[in-house]
């Protein structure tokens, strides 16, 4: 889904905060984009706040993520980021293949339904030994099930903030997360300065 009417004063922003209000409290069962749109300054930091407001009220879980703090992004930070929090990592946990099977497990999956993890955070793994293709696919399919795997029957909002400055490789796992098929609801909010997303 995209925001219609973008940039206003948050003020005027009645219709969007409706829309916002009644996709969090009558989700569809499956996943949904909000994209918000807008040049620095438009106001897409009021409203992802107030998004955020009414989701921690309608008792959704919220994951959120922005670009690497400093000038040189490492690839897929963001995405890294994301699954460390739907894993329940600390940010500054030490990650290693115990840390992972203890983390999927809590989330209701084996380390061995996602082999990619390891891959992700560039560890041995089950995909360790096999080629370039295959592992960049494990990698990117285990990183978007870890994303939206918190919780059976918990919605989900996952928060991304300036995607136009996330690195290519994130931006890659952003596109294929873009047609993946979810059972429960799972809210994609984005915000992003490019007119025309390529992702």
């Amino acid at each position: 889904g995209r925001l219609p009417g973008f940039p206003l004063p948050l003020l005027r922003r009645t219709e969007q905060l409706n829309w916002l209000h009644e996709l969090l409290t009558a989700p569809p069962q499956t996943l949904q984009f909000a994209v918000f749109q807008g040049p620095s300054g438009s106001g897409k930091s009021r409203l992802l706040s107030e998004f955020c407001r009414l989701a921690t009220q309608a008792q959704w879980r919220i994951l959120l993520t922005g670009a690497e703090p400093r000038a040189a992004a490492p690839s897929l930070w963001p995405i890294k980021s994301i699954v460390r929090d739907s894993l329940n990592i600390g940010p500054t946990q030490e990650i290693s293949t115990q840390v992972l099977g203890r983390s999927a497990n809590l989330a209701g999956r084996s380390f061995e339904a996602l082999p990619g993890l390891a891959e992700l955070f560039g560890l041995d793994g089950p995909a360790r030994n096999a080629e370039l293709s295959v592992r960049r696919r494990e990698c990117f399919s285990a990183a978007l099930e870890a994303m939206t795997l918190s919780g059976a029957e918990t919605p989900t909002l996952i928060i991304l903030d300036d995607i136009d400055r996330f690195d290519a490789a994130s931006r890659s796992v952003l596109r294929r997360l873009r047609h993946l098929v979810t059972r429960r609801p799972v809210v994609i909010g984005c915000t992003t300065s490019e007119e025309d997303p390529t992702w």
